[in-house]
Order: C-alpha cells, then structure tokens, then sequence
C-alpha cells in the first residue's frame, strides 16, 4: 500500500503541473489599415502558428504560419506575396509559411482569374509574444528537471527476482553552441526513493551521461532530428551491497526526432543504445536498448513544461553472472 500511495502521490504532481499548461495565440493577421479584407479569404481563429525554425544555414529564425480557407466563386484563386499562384476550390483549406525577421510582415494576398487581378489587399502580420519567442531564441543554455514515477524489474544469477518502485527525479542541461548545428548535452539521474513491495533486497540506480549532437540539415520544419554520441556512467546502490554491479562507464548512441505540432506544442521521441561489453560491439546480450516519447509546451513565461513516457532494456555479463534490468518510467520535466 505504502508503494501505491507514492505512485499515486508522483503521478498527481504530474497531472497538477500538466493542468497549467494553457495555450496563447502568439501572432495575427489583419488588413493594413486603409485596406479592406478580402471578401470570400477566411483566417483561421488561432492564426497564426509561430516556431523556432532552423535554416539551410543552420541559423535560428522565427517562422509564422498563415492558416486558412478560400470561399470564392470557382475559377478565381488566391495568390499570396504576387508569386504563389495556387488554384483553390472553394471550402479549401490554405497554410503559408513567413519568417518575421523583426516580428511583423506585411503581407500581399489578391485574388485573379485566368484575366488576372480581381481584387488584391495587403495584410500586416503581427506576432503578440514576441518577447517570449526572442527569449527562446537567444537562449543558449538550458536546464531541466524533471519527476517520474518509475517501475523496475532486475534479475541477478544466484538472486531471486525484484519488482520495485522508485521516485525518480532528473537532471538535464543542454547547450547550443554559437549558432551552429552542433549542441552539448548531459544527464543526471538516481531512483531517489525505492520500495519493494515484497521485501528482501533493494536497489537504486544512479546513471549519467555527456553527449555531443549534431542536428540533421536535411530533415525540414516542422520536423527536427538531432544525432547524439558520447559517454554514459551507472552504478547501483544494493542492499545488501553482494549484489548490483558498480561504476560501469559506456559509449551510446542517441538519436532523436521531434515535430512542431502548434507554435508552443512539440512531440517527440528518442532512441538510445549502449554496448554494455567489453569494447565496443552490438551484442544482444550486453547492451542497454531504451526509448521515450515525449510532449512539451511551452508556457506564456517562454519556460517549456514536459511529460515523458521512457522505457529501458539492459542486459550484461559479467564471467557467469547475468544482469538484467528493465524499467518504465512516466515523469513530468520544467525548464529553468
């Protein structure tokens, strides 16, 4: 009982700091003054979506999304800054993407038929949170901290099996480097409180990591990908201390994907592997195999808020010992 009510205690901070994420509109679209809306040119309401975007250069820049639907007489179409002629039917839906390089743009839309102009108006597009966007922008580091509610099974040659549960708070702290593709990451993270409910042997994990990445060129907005390697240290603390291995240092891999799904909100995933043998090799029965998914959202203040659903698979050995260890964690993160 005493495992259930901390699970249920980690998982209702997760759901109170979840329940103060709330969406703002950060950007909107109107005539200029002195000029008239086009009749039949529908904005959506939340116009305008507005991300962090990363060019071909590899420089930051803040990329808006005009999001609507055209209702005019068939034949006409809309064109958008006199170049990007598109042929909508009416009831059709319409997504433009402006980089705000000073927060506002003004914006040409007109609309023609196979003669040419039949009405034209410019639009200025206005970002209301500019201030929260520039922040993001030029914020170079960056710390999380995180809670999560973790439940781990751990097998040993010569022990009987352990199912516990662990409050587990982590440490990360990323740093980009200038403005180039290349960033700095490292992790911290112990099962600060440990229960089995069975009794008998206990066990809690400690494990950091050092990383470099390097985000991929070709993969477009809304999508990023960044490619980690670098070096990962665990140990255990054992009660008693004959069993658990200790201080354990290892190369691993990290790949990441994500994917801008609103101007604040982001999904994404990872991948880790970690050869757990001697030297470096892609053994299946020394290594640590471990993914998550993850939701941020970033709040009015510009700090994003998190949750992350994570799960790990290790297995080693050591001369006629077997280690394996399998966890899943559900853990809610803020950044500073």
């Amino acid at each position: 009982m005493k495992a259930l009510h901390i699970l249920q205690a980690a998982l209702s901070v997760i759901m109170l700091l979840t329940t103060v994420m709330a969406h703002a509109k950060t950007a909107t679209i109107a005539p200029t003054p002195g000029q008239k809306a086009l009749r039949g040119v529908y904005f959506d309401p939340d116009c305008c979506e507005v991300v962090l975007n990363i060019n071909d250069a590899g420089k930051q820049e803040i990329t808006a999304t005009i999001t609507g639907m055209l209702d005019v007489p068939e034949g006409q179409m809309l064109v958008f800054q006199k170049k990007n002629k598109v042929a909508l039917l009416p009831g059709f839906k319409f997504a433009f993407p402006v980089v705000l390089p000073t927060g506002s743009q003004q914006i040409h839309f007109a609309l023609a038929d196979y003669k040419g102009i039949v009405k034209e108006s410019f639009y200025t597009l206005t970002m209301i949170d500019i201030k929260s966007v520039k922040e993001i922008m030029t914020r170079k580091l960056v710390f999380n901290v995180s809670m999560g509610a973790s439940l781990i099974t751990y097998f040993q040659t010569g022990f009987k099996n352990i199912t516990q549960y662990a409050v587990t708070p982590k440490f990360t702290m990323t740093y980009r480097l200038g403005d180039s593709r290349f960033d700095l990451g490292s992790s911290a993270f112990i099962n600060a409180y440990a229960i089995n409910p069975a009794g008998g042997n206990m066990f809690r994990t400690i494990g950091a990591n050092a990383r470099l990445g390097f985000i991929m060129p070709w993969i477009d907005h809304p999508w990023r990908m960044i490619f980690y390697a670098g070096g990962y240290y665990t140990t255990m603390l054992t009660s008693p201390t004959q069993f658990g291995y200790r201080s354990m240092v290892y190369p691993h891999l990290f790949p990441t994907l994500s994917r801008a799904i609103t101007e604040r909100d982001f999904i994404g995933t990872y991948f880790k592997f970690t050869p757990m043998g001697s030297g470096i090799s892609f053994s299946i029965t020394d290594r640590e195999l471990a993914g998550g998914i993850s939701w941020r959202h970033t709040l009015s203040n510009s700090h994003p808020l998190s949750v992350s659903l994570d799960y790990s698979n290790q297995t080693m050995k050591d001369g006629k010992v077997i280690f394996k260890m399998t966890s899943v964690s559900l853990g809610a993160g803020y950044d500073l």
